[in-house]
């Protein structure tokens, strides 16, 4: 299964190894504790609707990205706002943006050239916010 991103009819085909780094660190569920006057604690809680960051990563050896792929990727990442579609490995599509406080998209060049063709080789890593 591969991992896919779309926006407005066009498709990347991303490496279905890349490392989904904060797959279990995310939590579907929001809590608060308030302690009352009286000593009673008071527990709120409730489900998540959206929020989750995705980030994907390629390693020093696998998870390779085409020039051609990172730079859709990177003319997505200049449009404020841009929505598109993930699916990882076919687990469902879910909405996502690009998490820029973060660093929305880092490449690097497997190995340097200062000429790299389309086909030339990136480790990237892409952050996303589910929304």
């Amino acid at each position: 299964m591969s991992i896919t991103l779309a926006r407005a009819g066009t498709t990347v085909t991303l490496p279905d190894d890349l490392l989904w780094a904060d797959q279990y660190t995310w939590q579907p569920v929001e809590q608060k504790t308030t302690v009352t006057l009286t000593g009673a604690v008071v527990v709120e809680s409730a489900a998540r609707t959206s929020g989750r960051p995705i980030t994907l990563e390629s390693g020093a050896d696998r998870a390779w990205v085409p020039r051609t792929a990172v730079d859709q990727l990177a003319a997505w990442a200049a449009v404020a706002g841009a929505t598109m579609t993930l699916n990882i490995r076919g687990t469902g599509d879910r909405t996502v943006v690009f998490r820029h406080e973060d660093g929305a998209l880092q490449a690097e060049q497997v190995l340097y050239w200062s000429q790299p063709s389309a086909d030339w080789q990136y480790r990237i890593t892409l952050r996303l916010l589910e929304v």
